[in-house]
This record gives C-alpha cells, sequence and structure tokens, in this order.
C-alpha cells in the first residue's frame, strides 16, 4: 500500500496547480493595475 507516497505526489501535484494559479491571479492583477492607471493618465 504505497498510500503515504501518492499523497505526497498528490501534494506535489496541487503544489504546481496552485502556482499557476498564483501565477495567473497576479498577471490578471497587474493587468488590472495597469488598465486602471492608463485610464487615469
Amino acid at each position: 500500500m504505497g498510500n503515504h507516497k501518492d499523497g505526497k505526489k498528490f501534494k506535489k501535484k496541487m503544489g504546481k496547480v496552485f502556482q499557476l494559479i498564483y501565477l495567473f491571479i497576479t498577471f490578471a492583477g497587474v493587468k488590472q493595475i495597469k488598465a486602471a492607471t492608463s485610464e487615469q493618465a
């Protein structure tokens, strides 16, 4: 029963997914900030 190993693999996979989501959110946020500042200018 390699349940523990699978859990570790799953955590690693989820970490990568969260990293991608975080990057996407940050990118979207930067885009919004840039759009807001260009609108004000």
